[in-house]
């Protein structure tokens, strides 16, 4: 693959002073986000599990003696958090575990947040500033794709201990070093990628399918030439070889506590969710689009479609959807899946999770010394066998999934993969395909809610930038260099040019 990517003058002192302030900026405004609020549910366990793993020595989920190990969530943010977890031990002395959910030791946990937003912004600013050639519009955007993250409330911004914000710049810098290694850099940019995609892993292990799709997609598809495929081969064996070097261990204690070659589970439970979601009936799929419209257009989306909010009720036409916690039938739900009773549930979501709870009391009367593990793993067969059974609605419900959970995202990350075809911009496809790989692999293998595809906003925010940018600048050259009123008939000859050039 030849590179596309053009020198781009080197940065000023006052480019730099720029850069500092923005920093120092960005960083006092993630601190002010950050208070004690108690963290929960996913935030909790991975709280425990640092606790356990700075206390303990060992990677668990229990709260009292004897820990035995779990593989229940990714260890990246939980060595993380261990590490911050040693650093409130230092300054307020250790404590219990529920000591550490909420007040001034989750506070100091959370502190982890502000270097990983300062990665998204500088990531995002400094590979917009490369497509466009322009520092003032990398900054402007780099800034504008950690907004989001400024928040008090939001479970996956500062100032909560969800994986969303670690994943984000993780991929942003993953995908940055990609298409630096592809498009003409250096060996050690092409281990470093590897790298960053294992870390990545290692916090969202669903990038562990990305990864192999991205090594054949560059085996296979990214060289013109014998030359370019050998060229290309190295750099794909020295990524696979740094990836390997980061997830083999984690993955190597795996098999020996758990005789499992896997990151993490869960795995087991997003798939047989899925199958049984693939079962909705046609009227109900078409309620996907209702029900999962956002707010502010679902009455509108109702009324084109036939729905109300009645639809979402108990014996509704849309009850196996809802999953509101304000929905009646909720509590009823929650209580089945709690005792393990599938057959109780309405809902496809607490059919899933009540089904893994029946199946871990089962292996546990069994005596299965790791019953939650045999659960995921039986879970993640029978899924996989329901999807191959029926893969036509599995690939049918991709649409609303993606309308639920990236009904932006998706279409800009595509457009600009579409725009980087078009005009050849080799570094631009490589940046956007990780992006849309995960977006992909969640639409086709899980119930895809909305929170994993905050993974991705960045990226989306650096693309289309880049794409606007990309046309104004077509559309400046077609008008020549005096500025004058586009016209037609002397855009032609330029159009045609461009043609030939293709």
């Amino acid at each position: 693959m030849g590179g596309d990517l053009e020198v781009i003058p080197p940065l000023t002192r006052f480019n730099w002073l720029v850069i500092a302030l923005t920093s120092a900026a960005v960083g006092l405004a993630a601190l002010t986000c950050i208070n004690g609020s108690t963290v929960t549910k996913d935030a909790a366990q991975n709280v425990r599990m640092a606790v356990n793993l700075d206390h303990q020595g060992i990677v668990s989920l229990d709260t009292s003696a004897p820990y035995r190990p779990s593989m229940y969530r990714e260890p990246l943010p939980i060595a993380t958090s261990a590490a911050a977890v040693a650093l409130a031990d230092s300054i307020l002395g250790p404590a219990p575990y529920t000591a550490y959910l909420d007040g001034a030791r989750v506070e100091i946990i959370k502190y982890q947040n502000v270097p990983w937003l300062l990665l998204i912004w500088a990531t995002a600013a400094a590979t917009l500033r490369l497509f466009t050639k322009s520092f003032y519009l990398g900054l402007f955007g780099g800034i504008l794709a950690v907004i989001p993250f400024l928040s008090t409330t939001n479970i996956d911004a500062v100032n909560d201990l969800y994986t969303e914000l670690p994943a984000t710049a993780l991929l942003g810098l993953a995908s940055y070093l990609l298409m630096l290694a592809v498009t003409g850099g250096r060996a050690w940019k092409s281990a470093a990628c590897g790298a960053c995609f294992g870390l990545l892993v290692l916090t969202k292990a669903s990038f562990l399918y990305v990864f192999l799709g991205l090594l054949a997609a560059l085996s296979l598809t990214f060289f013109r030439t014998p030359a370019e495929w050998r060229k290309c081969s190295l750099r794909a064996g020295l990524m696979a070889a740094s990836f390997a070097l980061v997830i083999v261990p984690w993955i190597g204690r795996n098999v020996h506590e758990f005789g499992q070659a896997r990151i993490s589970e869960r795995g087991g439970l997003a798939i047989y969710t899925r199958a049984l979601m693939n079962q909705m009936s046609r009227e109900e799929y078409r309620g996907t689009f209702y029900f999962w419209a956002r707010p502010a257009i679902r009455p509108f989306i109702g009324s084109l479609l036939g729905f109300t909010p009645a639809d979402l009720g108990p014996g509704g036409r849309l009850a196996r959807l809802n999953t509101d916690p304000g929905a009646e039938a909720y509590q009823s739900d929650l209580a089945a899946e709690l005792a393990g009773r599938p057959q109780d549930a309405v809902s496809f979501y607490r059919r899933g999770r009540a089904e893994r709870e029946r199946l871990e009391t089962q292996f546990e009367q069994s005596g299965a010394p790791d019953p939650d593990v045999a659960s995921d793993t039986a879970m993640a067969s029978a899924g996989a066998a329901m999807v191959k059974s029926d893969l036509l609605s599995d690939l049918a419900l991709t649409i609303p999934l993606l309308w639920r959970s990236a009904p932006l995202i998706f279409p800009t990350l595509l457009l600009a993969f579409g725009y980087a075809l078009w005009v050849r911009r080799d570094a631009l496809l490589l940046y956007t395909f990780p992006g849309i790989a995960y977006l992909s692999f969640y639409a086709l293998v899980t119930p895809f809610e909305p929170r994993p595809a905050v993974i991705t906003r960045a990226l989306a925010v650096v693309a289309i930038f880049t794409v606007l940018h990309g046309l104004g600048t077509r559309v400046s050259d077609l008008r020549g260099p005096d500025r004058r009123r586009f016209s037609f008939r002397r855009a032609l000859p330029a159009i045609a040019e461009l043609g030939r050039r293709r």
